[in-house]
């Protein structure tokens, strides 16, 4: 994904919503990745994220240290917030 493709679903999701964007979509605005995102298209589904250790999920291409500590931090903080959530999220 280009810079200016980023921005666009950017402004997407400012104008219409987080609801409106895909899964994949707001993983990649997340990530601020560059493209469109080998990293989402490597990770199945949200829940392997949540028992992925940082090691695990740095050895994906386009997640480094930082990214990785960025997912888990954010899957924690869902948790704690929706601790009942044992929805399945598709990418």
């Amino acid at each position: 994904m280009k810079d200016t493709d980023l921005e666009k679903l950017r402004r997407r999701l400012a104008r219409q919503g987080t609801e409106t964007l895909s899964t994949q979509e707001l993983l990649t605005v997340l990530l601020s990745a560059g493209s469109r995102c080998t990293a989402t298209e490597a990770i199945q589904n949200v829940s392997d994220m949540f028992t992925a250790a940082i090691n695990d999920l740095t050895v994906v291409q386009g997640i480094g240290f930082v990214k990785a500590c960025k997912i888990k931090a954010l899957l924690e903080l869902g948790r704690r917030i929706f601790p009942t959530t044992n929805k399945i999220i598709q990418l």
